[in-house]
């Protein structure tokens, strides 16, 4: 597997649950080790926003394979639709892959859904491998994929 770290963000405004949003963030890690978890920090920035006076940023930083594995079951499960999750990817000029999952339908569902908005969880997903393209880094997401799924 070449993926190297996945980093996930939420802001919480003023009129979000801050400790909803946190096990939220949690929930993605469902499944690891209690000595684990333990480990895992989520980062917390405080500041202010154009759309609100207080917000919060929520970040969980995964560099351990067995994290990162544990994290995609999670999100695979939660997915509304693996097509959606590859049609709404947006790569940086390193192809780390950007995803943006509806914030309401995830805190409210428990339903992943891959859009283009604002008021989201943020994933970045990155790489490490010899000449990146979006197709190579894309297929080594899909095989990573394929390959949890085919576990379940």
């Amino acid at each position: 597997m070449r993926i190297s770290h996945i980093k996930i963000r939420v802001i919480a405004y003023d009129w979000d649950d801050p400790e909803e949003l946190k096990k939220k963030l949690l929930e993605f890690l469902e499944g690891l080790p209690k000595e684990d978890l333990e480990k895992i920090e989520i980062k917390e920035t405080k500041g202010t926003g154009l759309v609100s006076t207080f917000l919060t940023v929520y970040e969980l930083n995964l560099k351990s394979k067995r994290h990162i594995i544990t994290f995609l079951k999670n999100l695979i499960e939660k997915l509304s639709s693996l097509n959606e999750l590859y049609k709404n990817i947006n790569y940086d000029e390193n192809y780390s892959m950007y995803i943006r999952l509806d914030k309401d339908l995830l805190v409210n569902k428990n339903i992943a859904k891959p859009v283009y908005a604002r008021d989201v969880f943020h994933i970045k997903i990155s790489f490490n491998m010899p000449h990146k393209t979006e197709e190579k880094v894309l297929n080594e997401l899909k095989g990573v994929i394929d390959k949890l799924s085919q576990k379940k």
